[in-house]
């Protein structure tokens, strides 16, 4: 397969052909059309899709999404760069020129509030694994103040509870909130039709991304760790008028990757942190934050509690995610996984596979007792290199390994699974100091030092037990006399 792409970039009326390979970085992609071009100033890249929606991107996985959808790579793929005010002036033109098209197609809602109020329990419901609550427009207004209140009257109203059961999740207190704006000219109707939808469309993707991760709690918990921090920002960088400074979206884009990246990985913090970017120069999404800030104390302040999103599954070195019987249908696959090789998507569990029941002639599996064992056979540890942030099959068998050797327990990894945290970084840095590698390895990173000592160790120990074994076996019996 080609791993070149053809690129024709415009920028200011010039247009370019630009040759790049699929795995090419965004950084040096960044880099290559600023020498192209000669740009000295800040500027963003943007493409159409199949919808004729305008899409910004600005992070390595975005990058590998758009020539994911390249299947004709001999056809160029047309970039549009923008400076930054090009970039304002285009989106607030598209948004005029989309809510005109709105107003003569579309009949307009007769309560906008009610909707965005369902949309929302929409969308906890389905990051819980839950059935929504169909409580229309009159039981989302009993659990706020009335919408038609203004910020004096919300508090002065206190928030009424939701006469039905409801259980509490990620968006509910922010659901009161939306609620409770001021339907009005200045209140929330007219600043969420004013949302660009490249800033839709990049929230789209961020909710479908995290629904689909093993770890779709873990990364909720991280996020609402970081609400106090957003708030603060809200309140002493945002400004009363105009977009936020330029530095002033580094600061929290910065302090949001710095605390999500050991707790959720380089992947998810990226696309976390892009759509951050993306919505702060928005003029839609920075008015709907000043709403919110002038609202007074978040949710999160004044005593609520997160709940944890959706029941957790099952957890283990032996449990295949995504992985599902094709006889019984168990999904996620627990225990042995036998994956057919001469078979595509076959794959059965161990009960399945004992059966004499289940259609199995001609075929033939391997036996993947762990998960890595499907990409990784006949290792003893996992091959380096490995860092915080990182995450997936091969830092489960470090964390196997580690294990097994005495220097990581379930409980360090057991909410964070797969996922190379600063427990695991601590816990190869003391493995690291004990085995005298100091001075030639990177402390806490796994390198090839690290592997290769590892491996000395856990060899000698499987011979170790080896020998033990077969002594034990060579033992003969003692003859008692009758």
């Amino acid at each position: 397969m080609d791993q070149s792409i053809i690129l024709k970039v415009t920028f200011e009326g010039t247009i370019r052909r630009l040759p790049v390979t699929r795995d090419i970085s965004f950084a040096d992609f960044h880099q290559q059309l600023a020498e192209r071009f000669s740009i000295t100033v800040p500027f963003v890249t943007q493409y159409e899709d199949l919808d004729k929606d305008i899409i910004t991107f600005d992070s390595d996985a975005e990058l590998n999404d758009l020539f994911s959808t390249i299947e004709d790579t001999s056809k160029p793929l047309r970039i549009s760069l923008l400076t930054l005010e090009e970039a304002k002036e285009a989106a607030k033109a598209r948004r005029s020129a989309s809510a005109t098209d709105a107003g003569n197609s579309i009949p307009q809602m007769d309560n906008l509030i009610c909707k965005v109020s369902d949309l929302v329990s929409a969308m906890e419901s389905s990051l819980k694994g839950t059935e929504s609550v169909d409580e229309g427009c009159d039981a989302t207004h009993a659990r706020a103040a009335p919408a038609t209140a203004g910020l004096r009257g919300m508090a002065d109203t206190p928030m009424t509870p939701c006469a039905k059961p409801y259980r509490k999740g990620l968006f509910h207190g922010l659901r009161q909130y939306i609620s409770a704006f001021p339907s009005g000219k200045s209140g929330f109707k007219k600043h969420a039709t004013s949302v660009s939808p490249e800033v839709k469309v990049s929230f789209k993707k961020l909710v479908r991304y995290i629904k689909k991760e093993e770890d779709t709690g873990a990364i909720v918990s991280a996020l609402k760790d970081n609400l106090p921090t957003f708030r603060k920002w809200l309140v002493s960088d945002l400004g009363d008028q105009g977009f936020p400074e330029e530095i002033s979206i580094h600061v929290i884009v910065t302090a949001l990757h710095e605390d999500l990246l050991p707790k959720v990985g380089e992947h998810t913090t990226s696309r976390i942190t892009s759509f951050v970017s993306t919505a702060l120069v928005d003029e839609g999404v920075v008015a709907i934050l000043r709403k919110l800030r002038s609202l007074g104390p978040m949710p999160w302040e004044n005593g609520f509690t997160f709940s944890r999103i959706g029941k957790q599954g099952p957890r283990g070195f032996d449990v295949h995610h995504k992985i599902q019987c094709t006889s019984c249908g168990m999904r996620p696959i627990v225990g042995s996984r036998f994956k057919c090789t001469n078979r595509k998507n076959f794959n059965l569990c161990t009960n399945c596979h004992g059966n004499e029941q289940v259609a199995k002639e001609g075929m033939k599996f391997t036996e993947c007792k762990y998960v890595w064992e499907n990409v990784l056979v006949d290792v003893r540890v996992p091959p380096a290199p490995l860092k915080i942030g990182d995450r997936g099959p091969r830092v489960k068998f470090l964390h196997k390994v580690l294990t097994d050797a005495g220097y990581m327990n379930e409980s360090m990894y057991l909410r964070q699974m797969g996922l190379f945290s600063t427990k695991t970084q601590a816990a190869v840095k003391q493995f690291q100091q004990e085995q005298g590698l100091g001075s030639s390895a990177e402390d806490g990173n796994y390198d090839e030092i690290t592997a290769n000592c590892l491996e000395n160790m856990v060899e000698t120990r499987d011979m170790n037990i080896e020998t033990s074994t077969q002594a034990s076996d060579q033992v003969e019996p003692i003859a008692v006399g009758v």
